[in-house]
């Protein structure tokens, strides 16, 4: 959650704990359920998805009422994962390759996440 905070900081997007909450209290964690708890007729919806789940979008919880929901943007996967991640550290993080915001790595950095920092 604080990653995304520090990813977006300065953009107009709000960063939504909604589904850690449901998560942590034991809930099922549907796409459909975070989209009506976020509907709000003054404000327009997106919803952004990996691009490898499109092939089983179809069978989503009510996938059939989403895209009236939501405008859905999906995002190719670019190889970010936290394996890459800290081989990039590993690397000595070099600039020919950023992955990560200076707020995030501080982030990563400052709480010891991928055994660093502290």
């Amino acid at each position: 959650m604080a990653r995304c905070q520090l990813a977006f900081f300065g953009l107009s997007v709000e960063v939504s704990d909604f589904e850690e909450k449901r998560v942590f209290a034991g809930g099922k964690n549907f796409t459909y359920e975070m989209l009506k708890y976020w509907q709000n007729p003054d404000r327009e919806l997106f919803f952004f998805m990996g691009s490898d789940c499109l092939p089983q979008f179809h069978d989503w919880h009510r996938a059939d009422e989403l895209s009236d929901m939501a405008t859905f943007v999906s995002i190719p996967r670019t190889g970010i994962s936290s394996t890459r991640v800290r081989q990039w550290i590993a690397n000595g993080k070099p600039e020919d390759e950023k992955l990560l915001s200076d707020s995030v790595l501080k982030y990563i950095e400052e709480n010891g996440l991928y055994k660093l920092g502290k």
